[in-house]
């Protein structure tokens, strides 16, 4: 596939044709958690600093209160904007709730998506986008 254009809650087009959401997800994977390698701080560069550093880009307490309660955090492969226009029908009926919090915004061109986070209210998770 080539370049493709995201339309403001429309369709997705290439080419002029249009694309819908669901084609793009429509295949998925369930990535089993021990197939990820472990990984130590002291291998990244800033290892001294970084678990301040992301704790400044996660909802912590709501992260902890999920886990605390026994509650599991699901990571989803999908940008952010697609995952509004796929679950569009579990945030008009409210199962899906977006999680706020403050992060600092940044001032980059490039790199500028953030993850976001919400609760599912029936299953009583938290997600990861």
């Amino acid at each position: 596939m080539s370049r493709i254009q995201t339309l403001h809650r429309g369709p997705l087009r290439e080419n002029q044709m249009n694309i819908g959401i669901g084609s793009i997800y429509q295949y998925f994977e369930i990535l089993n958690i021990t197939n990820i390698p472990d990984v130590v701080p002291e291998s990244h560069t800033m290892y001294d600093s970084l678990d301040e550093y992301v704790s400044q880009k996660l909802p912590v307490a709501d992260i902890l209160k999920t886990v605390q309660f026994g509650g599991i955090i699901e990571v989803q492969g999908i940008y952010p904007k697609h995952f509004e226009l796929v679950f569009d029908k579990e945030f008009e009926r409210g199962e899906l709730a977006e999680v706020h919090f403050y992060h600092r915004p940044t001032t980059r061109k490039y790199n500028v998506v953030r993850p976001r986070f919400f609760y599912n209210n029936i299953r009583k998770n938290l997600l990861s986008v």
